[in-house]
């Protein structure tokens, strides 16, 4: 009976994979009309435990890109000159998208209101327009467009221009998908062949007042929200001076407003040299990340409550980068890419002076909090490290006594991960204990 519990089981779950497709299209409308456009129908499960298998998505996009060259060969609509214009283009890029899956799955019927709902169940917009220029050697695109720098597939270094919309997609999406294109005026100059190097060209990038940060779903009812760290809700309460207060949090966004001042640049300058392919890049813009700005100089306590000020900062940032491709023909017919960077403005928890990061607060498995003292330094040292399960963790024994007894108790690796994890995405609800920590 289990067995023919899993088959079935695994049947549904093959099925429900097959349904996901991706189908594309382009078609010639006469000598100056391009349509090319694409349908993809995505269905996700969630599996933290097979036989719990849920649907998390059920995404119908469907995509539309037109192309007109309104001007060809120094000819506007075919029948007038237009000087020096080689070419030029109108390009928009359309998406319409329906995730089905509120209305597939019970589990989330009554959670929303139709306002709210709809934020996750429709999506239709105009992605991209822009027009495209061709003066040889120089080529000019103006409008709502994303440019992608960088080489690296799995996670961006380079490609910092565009920030990420992840408020109702998946974060293992093409970056194609789900970069919020901005807009800019973006220019090239095709050297060609200059001094060592076979092909080069320099490319700028010129955003006057178009920022955006990133967009992520914090939302817990949402299937595919990234619901935190582990801590479920925002304190309500604190500490001063050992007495307790209501806390109220005071939040203000000072992300850049779209103002020609807040405007951002970028160079890059691109060549071919032997079997390398490599790019120098800089970047001058704001950070996508927004952080968080404490201002224990702003906050205020009012008889039992205390209001605390938090700031939403998106720092000036400044990123330098280098990218080189190298074609191996000889032994391995392989290409060996590289992408590095240097970024400054990464967004932390700043003090009010603006010279050193907060003080951390240390959150355990129970219900205390530890808060260390303002008057003097806390070193923190990050471990990333994949221990067993079974050691287990308790304090230095010369730091406890009878007088200065253990606050917390023992535990092992195991008992901290299934807290963490559980806490941390709940949809897990529980792990199975590994063999060398039930055995322990």
């Amino acid at each position: 009976m289990l067995e023919r519990q899993y088959f079935s089981r695994g049947i549904l779950l093959v099925f429900i994979l097959a349904l996901s497709l991706d189908i594309k299209a382009v078609v010639s409308i006469g000598k100056d009309i391009e349509l090319e456009g694409f349908l993809k129908i995505q269905n996700i499960l969630r599996t933290p435990k097979f036989k719990e298998a849920e649907a998390i998505m059920q995404r119908n996009t469907l995509q539309l890109e037109s192309k007109y060259y309104f001007l060809k060969e120094g000819q506007m609509f075919g029948k007038f000159g237009a000087g020096p214009i080689e070419e030029a283009t109108l390009t928009l890029v359309g998406r319409g998208v329906y995730d089905s899956i509120y209305e597939v799955r019970n589990s989330l019927d009554g959670k929303f209101s139709n306002e709210n709902g709809k934020q996750g169940l429709y999506e239709a917009n105009l992605r991209e327009g822009y027009i495209d220029l061709v003066l040889p050697p120089f080529s000019l695109r103006v409008g709502r467009q994303q440019v992608v720098w960088g080489e690296t597939d799995g996670f961006r270094a380079l490609d910092v221009i565009n920030p990420l919309d992840l408020s109702w997609h998946w974060s293992r999406e093409y970056w194609e998908d789900i970069r919020i294109p901005l807009w800019m005026a973006r220019g090239i100059y095709d050297i060609g062949k200059f001094s060592v190097f076979e092909e080069s060209f320099f490319e700028t990038v010129w955003i006057p007042a178009d920022f955006r940060p990133n967009k992520i779903a914090t939302d817990p009812r949402r299937p595919w929200a990234f619901t935190g760290t582990g801590l479920a809700e925002t304190p309500n309460s604190i500490f001063i001076n050992g007495n307790l207060r209501d806390l109220e949090v005071d939040i203000r966004d000072l992300s850049p407003r779209r103002r020609l001042r807040n405007g951002q640049v970028g160079a890059r300058f691109k060549a071919i040299w032997g079997d390398i392919d490599f790019s120098l890049n800089y970047f001058y813009g704001f950070s996508a990340d927004t952080g968080v700005r404490i201002r224990d100089d702003l906050s205020s306590t009012i008889g039992n409550t205390h209001t605390s000020v938090r700031e939403l900062v998106n720092p000036r940032s400044h990123v330098v980068g280098l990218t080189a491709n190298y074609s191996e023909e000889r032994y391995t017919q392989s290409v060996l890419r590289m992408e590095t960077t240097f970024s400054t403005g990464i967004p932390v928890k700043i003090s009010p002076d603006g010279k050193k990061s907060t003080f951390h607060q240390l959150v355990n498995p129970g219900e205390n909090i530890v808060i260390p003292p303002k008057n003097r330094h806390r070193f923190s040292i990050a471990a990333f490290i994949n221990p067993s399960f079974e050691p287990v963790c308790h304090p230095i024994e010369s730091c406890v006594s009878d007088e200065n007894p253990s606050k917390y108790p023992s535990q092992s690796y195991w008992d901290f991960y299934n807290w963490y994890m559980v806490n941390t995405y709940p949809h897990y609800e529980e792990f199975d204990a590994p063999k060398e920590a039930s055995s322990s």
